[in-house]
């Protein structure tokens, strides 16, 4: 295990939210496409009754394109300053239907970590952190990071906290990507991999989608070649790579359920225009547009069976793989899943594999669901006593 500095950690009862250097020039991380990071950092929380290196216990929650450490709400009161980032911890988590006190990821009984992934906005390391050797943003100039760059950066987080045990990983979409590599790189430390609303790759649909929104960025006259200052980033492009994949997160029916051809009270716009502005507006004032160019190539690139035969792979894999499909899913369409499923059991795993019946689109993961609940409940309790 490599030795890592902590850098910036406030604890709690049951909460903790932290800043974990996970690279130096003593312990650089090499990423696949040949970058290399001599100082890079993860921001995590952990919720749950013990530290991660007591823990019996330690689930690993992976979070999604434009996710962040936050998958629950803090349970104690007068914790609004505890984060170092200045955020308020009783804000709603973005897993909080699955992550919390008697959900089905139950934090009084297991310890949670969810932490923000490498190339991510909120807080750590990627485009619009500092580059210590120049003193100046990185912006585009962050090399290109991988999902498994990604999950090398959490196996070293877990190391710097000193999880020794097998652990349980989880996600959904590329949270799900996650989860699989964590099965994949890292069999013997993997008790049991649930990858929800993903499969082993994006197919050619889902990536002409992140291109047009990535598209739309650059486009932005304020995208300035990515070197555009913090107080005045590229939000008119951003917002319509935001409108366009939420589209891919949502269903058709789903939006005509809730919208159909309804308008504005003045009638001059529909419903659903006015919808797709309040997404796009809330979320260009949290996420940044380099970010968002890096993780969707992340995601894009993502082939689980790139560079090695994913059947021996997954024959090195010990663990329990559960995978969940949605019916409405279009981002991620529900054969991805199967497949997935079906190559893990020719391979040996032990696979369970579920479909859950959904009018809600790909986000049918993070919305409730006492199926989905159901699924998870069990999955944990299984494997992680």
């Amino acid at each position: 295990m490599s030795t890592i500095l902590q850098t910036d950690t406030v604890a709690l009862p049951g909460w903790t939210c932290a800043t974990r250097r996970i690279a130096s020039p003593d312990n650089p991380l090499k990423l696949e496409r040949g970058g290399v990071l001599e100082d890079a950092s993860l921001t995590y929380e952990v919720f749950g009754p013990k530290p991660p290196h007591e823990a019996e216990s330690i689930v690993l929650v992976c979070h999604a394109l434009t996710g962040d450490s936050h998958a629950a709400r803090a349970e104690h009161a007068g914790e609004a300053s505890a984060d170092p980032l200045g955020r308020d911890p009783a804000r709603r988590g973005w897993w909080e239907t699955i992550v919390g006190p008697g959900r089905a990821i139950d934090t009084r009984r297991h310890t949670v970590v969810c932490a923000n992934v490498l190339g991510g906005c909120a807080g750590s390391t990627g485009p619009a952190s500092v580059d210590p050797a120049t003193g100046v943003r990185y912006g585009p100039r962050l090399p290109q990071v991988t999902i498994g760059d990604i999950v090398e950066a959490q196996a070293r987080l877990l190391d710097a906290l000193g999880v020794s045990r097998p652990i349980t990983v989880l996600g959904g979409s590329i949270g799900g990507f996650q989860a699989l590599e964590w099965a994949l790189r890292f069999p013997e430390r993997v008790r049991a991999a649930g990858v929800v609303a993903a499969g082993t790759r994006l197919d050619a649909q889902g990536i002409a989608f992140n291109e047009v929104g990535r598209a739309a960025i650059l486009a932005d006259p304020k995208f300035r070649g990515g070197d555009y200052p913090p107080t005045d980033p590229p939000t008119d492009g951003l917002g319509v790579a935001r409108r366009l994949a939420h589209l891919t997160y949502r269903s058709p029916g789903s939006l005509d359920r809730r919208f159909g051809r309804d308008r504005t009270t003045n009638g001059d716009r529909y419903l659903v225009e006015r919808y797709l502005d309040e997404r796009a507006e809330r979320f260009v004032r949290r996420f940044d547009a380099n970010s968002y160019i890096l993780l969707t190539r992340a995601m894009d690139a993502y082939d689980a069976s790139e560079g090695r035969s994913l059947c021996e792979a997954l024959r090195r894999f010990k663990g329990d793989l559960l995978t969940v499909g949605f019916s409405s899913d279009w981002l991620f369409p529900p054969h991805l899943s199967l497949e997935l499923s079906h190559l893990a059991k020719a391979a040996g795993v032990r696979t369970r594999a579920e479909l859950v019946h959904s009018g809600d689109g790909h986000d049918a993961f993070l919305l409730p669901s006492d199926h989905l609940s159901r699924i998870v409940g069990d999955f944990v309790k299984g494997w992680t006593r």
